[in-house]
């Protein structure tokens, strides 16, 4: 009938969206990452391995994340910083550095309102979690 057609349309439909956003989110995690590596995750390098222009990047990072691609580069900035601020004992501003900051004040602050402490907490933090375990 009509009306069970129509839903399983509505429902291909979005398992294939679905599936077209999870294949599009590996994708550009790969290539941050990649970048990341390289120390050259900027939202101009990151468009170009997309393949896409920045609003076309945005677009669809905001559909599927509901996050910006600065949203989405710092985010995935900030994780490799606490990362490493949890695993290494590189000072602060080498992984600053690292995660693809310049400046040093810049990255405590982003930091900071990110996480809602100063890096040197963080690291504080989890130094203390870790030799409770």
């Amino acid at each position: 009938d009509l009306a069970e057609d129509f839903i399983k349309h509505l429902v291909k439909y979005a398992l294939d969206n679905c599936l077209d956003d999870i294949q599009f989110l590996n994708e550009c995690h790969s290539q941050a990452s990649a970048l990341l590596a390289r120390q050259s995750l900027t939202t101009e390098h990151l468009c170009q391995q997309m393949c896409m222009s920045y609003s076309q990047l945005n677009r669809r990072l905001k559909g599927s994340t509901e996050m910006t691609v600065n949203g989405y580069i710092e985010k995935i900035k900030m994780a490799k910083a606490c990362r490493m601020l949890r695993t290494t004992h590189q000072s602060i501003g080498d992984i600053a550095l690292e995660c693809g900051f310049q400046d040093m004040s810049y990255f405590s602050r982003i930091f900071r309102k990110a996480m809602n402490m100063t890096p040197s907490q963080y690291r504080n933090i989890e130094e203390v979690k870790s030799s409770q375990s």
